[in-house]
């Protein structure tokens, strides 16, 4: 991660908690993070105590859209932080309270269409396969780690689909 995304999200993150303790006189600390993965957040809040919060972002989108995911994911997760500290009642994730909210940090109304959209690409795990054989000449079965571990564990026992011959380990 490049350092002035790092400096450039905790300055984007000041400004906005200025507005914030502006509009709302919000008081609470922000720890922020660039540490989240995978394809299905694109940010997150979290509270970790009254008045302390932590904000979450995806090293992934910061590094593909840079100065425009900073923009408008920073000021989307501080306002959920405001609706939090602010109605400390439950209310809905992007209920009325939060769009106002972020409406008033933003200065501005921006349609949901307008908004960027940030595609995460699912990262795909390849499992490790385990040879085994059976009675069949010139037959490997590939296991995956999964049904390996069951074997040596003494709890499954899988035979050849062919020969309805046990699997065995190859060496």
């Amino acid at each position: 991660m490049e350092i002035k995304f790092i400096n450039l999200a905790s300055e984007i993150l000041s400004q906005y908690k200025q507005r914030a303790k502006t509009l709302f006189d919000f008081r609470a600390k922000i720890e922020l993070q660039i540490d989240l993965k995978g394809h299905r957040l694109i940010g997150q809040c979290q509270k970790l105590a009254p008045k302390d919060y932590k904000i979450r972002l995806h090293h992934e989108l910061i590094e593909r859209y840079g100065e425009v995911y900073l923009h408008d994911v920073i000021p989307h997760e501080l306002a959920h932080a405001v609706v939090m500290e602010q109605y400390p009642y439950r209310v809905l994730p992007h209920g009325k309270e939060y769009k106002a909210t972020l409406v008033a940090l933003e200065g501005k109304i921006i349609a949901p269409k307008n908004r960027p959209k940030y595609t995460l690409l699912p990262h795909k795990r390849r499992m490790q396969r385990f040879k085994y054989i059976c009675r069949c000449p010139n037959r490997l079965h590939l296991l995956t780690a999964i049904r390996h571990n069951r074997i040596k564990r003494g709890t499954h026992l899988y035979t050849c689909k062919h020969c309805k011959g046990l699997l065995h380990e190859s060496i």
